[in-house]
């Protein structure tokens, strides 16, 4: 029975995230009209605001990974995506962002870090939007970090 749950709890947000592109898709053809479509970089672990007004995803090109959000303007079309240094930035040494995903109101990022010569893995961390602007990042204690692998969040 368990399993059963867990199933279910995994494949809701990816019918939630299939819908949402289904339903842009229906109203602009047969590619989407966003500036998250793109041929210069890849959309990778996208992931919808509860609301549907705002895009995190990790923006992938050859040899580079960061996340980047789009946001619907005042006029209904989605912004350019738009690169969160303060999270792209934090840190001066090599590391991989991975699996972003917002809060129930698009006011916290959450996020794993893989570093590239680390003994702990991947570790969570979060981003809060203050005033309009994203904060440096913050790991989340050894309650949650442990020396293994945390990836994937997903709130």
């Amino acid at each position: 029975m368990e399993f059963l749950k867990l199933k279910y709890l995994l494949f809701i947000p990816v019918v939630y995230l299939f819908g949402f592109m289904q339903q842009l898709n229906a109203q602009t053809g047969n590619q989407l009209n966003a500036p998250f479509n793109s041929d210069q970089y890849n959309t990778i672990t996208p992931h919808v605001s509860y609301d549907e007004s705002r895009f995190v995803f990790i923006k992938g090109t050859e040899g580079k990974k960061e996340i980047a959000e789009s946001f619907i303007q005042t006029d209904g079309t989605w912004s350019a995506p738009v690169s969160i240094d303060a999270i792209n930035q934090f840190d001066s040494v090599k590391f991989t962002l991975e699996s972003p995903s917002y809060n129930h109101n698009a006011t916290e990022i959450y996020f794993s870090v893989r570093y590239e010569k680390s003994s702990t893995g991947s570790d969570i961390y979060v981003s809060k939007r203050i005033n309009g602007a994203w904060t440096k990042p913050e790991k989340f204690s050894p309650v949650i970090n442990s020396k293994h692998n945390e990836t994937d969040p997903f709130i």
